[in-house]
């Protein structure tokens, strides 16, 4: 069933320097006239925000958009749905599934006949909760929290990066965080979701923000995690011992943080499940560890 297509606008598009949101279309409009297909622009629409959210995409005849394997609610019959290991490799999609995503990925395809109407497809996350779309360009990648990946355009580049040691074993995170990036020239867009209300953070340079463990959503690519304790009695120890809490990430500007208002990782332990899909990321990352070596030990011997 083919839909009435929504205005496209991206004046809720996440970026790092919000002020660059009017040349992000402009550049992202020339992306796709340039490319072979003449309608693919990314057109969404957000709905239920903050606490049940959940997003429309509209696809032209063709036109293709990638998306997590949990995430479909519902979508029109005629769109096709392809699976396959995104990133064309198994080694790309070992490293996603270290980060809680999936290790195929879902296509869907537009099928429409009206040129005048699009297909749509329906998106969400598995917790109630946020969704935000970001804009990504090749200066511009994303680091997310664990399986926070929904859907985006079918240019993306959906891998995952080692958080920090004190991050995972201390902070509530996991080992691995979900990235997202484009090639060279190219630009995309991505929806994600969270557990609570998602918020922007804009620090300043030569100040700090602390952010309190399990609450950490997303940030620029390169930005790196240190893990502390607040308080002044003895370094921050007594409130732990006391309270188990006070632990935080501290995050030094200049930044812009995102940050989710509840803590996946709590609510699995509120239902008895101590790390819940998190250990699952560990055990993947091990099995990944030990294909690779099993490669390099093999390459080796052929060697000799």
């Amino acid at each position: 069933m083919s839909q009435e297509t929504p205005k496209q606008s991206y004046d809720t598009l996440a970026l790092i320097d919000e002020k660059t949101k009017g040349e992000f279309q402009s550049g992202y409009g020339q992306q796709q006239q340039q490319s072979s297909s003449t309608s693919s622009a990314f057109i969404y629409q957000i709905k239920g925000r903050p606490a049940f959210a959940f997003g429309d995409i509209y696809l032209s005849n063709g036109q293709r958009v990638i998306a997590d394997t949990k995430s479909l609610l519902w979508m029109d019959g005629n769109i096709q749905v392809e699976t396959s290991l995104a990133g064309g490799s198994i080694c790309s999609s070992i490293l996603r599934s270290m980060s809680g995503e999936s290790c195929c990925l879902n296509t869907y395809i537009g099928n429409s006949s009206d040129n005048n109407k699009k297909d749509k497809v329906s998106v969400g996350f598995e917790l109630p909760g946020d969704i935000m779309a970001f804009g990504v360009t090749n200066n511009n990648g994303w680091v997310f929290t664990y399986d926070a990946f929904i859907a985006g355009t079918n240019n993306l580049q959906i891998s995952s990066r080692f958080s920090s040691c004190c991050a995972c074993m201390f902070a509530d995170q996991s080992v691995f965080l979900t990235t997202c990036k484009v090639k060279e020239g190219e630009m995309g867009v991505v929806l994600a979701g969270s557990y609570g209300m998602i918020e922007r953070h804009d620090v300043p340079d030569q100040q700090t923000l602390l952010v309190s463990k399990g609450l950490f959503f997303a940030a620029r690519e390169d930005t790196q995690f240190e893990v502390g304790l607040i308080g002044q009695e003895c370094g921050g120890l007594l409130n732990l011992g006391c309270t188990g809490g006070g632990i935080v990430y501290r995050f030094k500007g200049p930044c812009v943080i995102y940050t989710q208002s509840k803590s996946p990782i709590q609510l699995l332990k509120d239902f008895g499940i101590p790390m819940g899909k998190r250990t699952i990321g560990t055990k993947v990352a091990q099995i990944g560890l030990k294909i690779v070596c099993a490669i390099l030990e093999n390459a080796g011997k052929a060697q000799q």
